[in-house]
């Protein structure tokens, strides 16, 4: 088999009908992210840990109904400025095998009537598991859970 590293980069922007602070706060704390992160009635979450720190980590291990794949994610928190950025950098295994390393930056700024949120993703996919629009998908998806839950929150 070929070993190969094929890098790429995508920018998602989005705007929240709602304040920074908590557009921010949901990132920030436990019980906000789990809520919206992977813990929805269609994924059993196997593991989850959190620790929202500059050099903390957040390990989340699921899968898609009770016969999907097993998704491992082990976050690292790089840079925290509250309520401006987020920078992490994870790897992502599938059934095991290490298939992504990203580098991710979560701008958030304020805009008429809410926040406007930047996410951008440096990503390498490896050995064949060249899959960007997967990735796009999934991670415009979690965007949705975000709106969802804050929406749901802060009525």
């Amino acid at each position: 088999m070929t070993r190969t590293a094929n890098d790429h980069t995508f920018v998602l922007e989005r705007d929240f009908a709602h304040a920074r602070n908590l557009v921010f706060f949901a990132f920030a704390s436990h019980e906000a992210k789990k809520a919206w992160f992977g813990d929805t009635e269609n994924w059993i979450v196997e593991e989850y840990t959190f620790d929202f720190r500059e050099g903390g980590r957040e390990y989340y291990r699921g899968r898609p109904g009770k016969d999907g794949p097993v998704i491992e994610n082990d976050t690292r928190y790089i840079q925290i400025v509250p309520d401006e950025r987020i920078i992490i950098s994870y790897p992502m295994w599938l059934n095991g095998k290490m298939i992504t390393v990203s580098q991710q930056t979560l701008e958030f700024s304020e805009v008429s009537g809410g926040t406007h949120l930047k996410l951008r993703e440096q990503i390498v996919f490896l050995d064949g598991s060249d899959h960007l629009d997967n990735r796009i998908e999934g991670t415009k998806g979690l965007l949705e859970g975000l709106a969802a839950y804050l929406d749901k929150t802060y009525v």
